[in-house]
């Protein structure tokens, strides 16, 4: 028996916990860098270490995604991605065919295909676009670790 589908909230708060934390070193270091700023440059030296933190904070959604197959979001929410049939997802299909070509599809959609993509969360299936092009799926992970 296959865990439930992930609710559409849980699944709209995952994204929100993963956004907030991609931003967070950014605005961290930018509001340190105007607070101790004395026209030095110490502005843009934060600036730079808040890039850096949030390149870490991608590196460590990866790391998260390939070994688990969940973002610290989904970890917070208790859902996870997985194939279709109950499989993990190997790390270059989540990368590439949830994130990348998505992307290069919206960007020649003017971002009409993103749109579409969020609403398809409305569907029974409760799958976007990019889940039905990398054949995945987002579930509760129960008590056993599923």
């Amino acid at each position: 028996m296959q865990p439930p589908l992930a609710g559409r909230g849980a699944r709209f708060a995952a994204v929100a916990v993963d956004q907030v934390a991609l931003i967070a070193p950014i605005f961290v270091c930018m509001l340190l860098g105007i607070l101790l700023s004395n026209g030095t440059g110490t502005g843009l030296t934060m600036l730079g270490l808040g890039m850096l933190g949030a390149l870490g904070v991608v590196g460590y959604q990866l790391y998260l995604l390939a070994t688990v197959g969940q973002s610290l979001g989904k970890r917070t929410m208790g859902i996870k991605v997985v194939r279709t049939d109950g499989t993990p997802v190997d790390l270059a299909r989540l990368i590439f065919l949830r994130n990348v070509v998505p992307a290069i599809i919206g960007m020649f959609t003017w971002n009409l295909f993103n749109l579409v993509d969020t609403l398809c969360i409305f569907t029974e299936q409760r799958r976007c676009l990019h889940d039905h092009i990398a054949d995945t799926q987002v579930i509760v992970v129960n008590e056993s670790g599923t």
